[in-house]
């Protein structure tokens, strides 16, 4: 992934928020908080924990904050630092991250997933009536919507919601999406309709969710 894609998706969340981004295997080395946790690490997953950190620290200093450790908590969810806010993930070959101030951000979704379809099996896992489910890669990115929602949203229910939880909308016109919320979370009651960009380019599909405080809501 280039950063010119992290660059777009950061573009379309809002210039108040920072998108990081880097290869799994060029990260930078952990921060003393964060080395506990990778010591039952596989060699593959430590790499994919690393580069997510990176991503974040650089995301940070984009935002001119410093470049502080982002410990694993007991639910294996990040540990943001006072006044941040943020979401991770990664694919085979980068991790991104997406960070804001919590001042102004309730909560912030990521997710980065091949352009590919999903398998038969997991498709009627995640897919309900009415998403798309054809041979292109449509039924990657609801899922890659469904894991940006979850990501964004776990804060406010710690807990995980089963795929039937949220109801995705693509907009390939505009390169957008709208998952509407079958479930509260937090301020958000049931029947809340969120939108995010939802970039399908260069072999990726790259999701993203920025909740703003008191907004973002329909």
């Amino acid at each position: 992934m280039t950063p010119d894609l992290a660059a777009e998706l950061q573009r379309r969340l809002g210039s108040d928020l920072a998108v990081g981004t880097i290869p799994i295997g060029a990260a930078e080395p952990p921060h003393p908080d964060e080395e506990e946790p990778m010591v039952r690490m596989r060699a593959g997953r430590r790499a994919e924990f690393l580069a997510g950190r990176t991503a974040v620290r650089q995301a940070l200093r984009a935002l001119a904050l410093p470049p502080l450790g982002i410990p694993m908590g007991p639910d294996r969810a990040p540990i943001w630092p006072k006044g941040v806010i943020g979401s991770i993930a990664h694919d085979e070959r980068d991790a991104v991250a997406v960070v804001g101030h919590v001042s102004k951000h309730l909560c912030l979704g990521i997710d980065l997933e091949p352009a590919a379809p999903l398998p038969p099996d997991v498709s009627r896992e995640v897919l309900t009536r009415g998403e798309p489910n054809g041979p292109g890669c449509e039924s990657r990115a609801v899922f890659a919507v469904k894991e940006t929602v979850f990501k964004a949203v776990y804060p406010l229910i710690g807990t995980i919601w089963p795929y039937t939880a949220v109801t995705v909308q693509l907009m390939q016109i505009d390169e957008t999406y709208e998952a509407t919320l079958n479930r509260p979370a937090g301020p958000f009651p049931a029947g809340t309709v969120v939108q995010g960009p939802i970039l399908i380019r260069q072999g990726v599909i790259l999701a993203g969710l920025a909740l703003k405080r008191m907004t973002n809501m329909t």
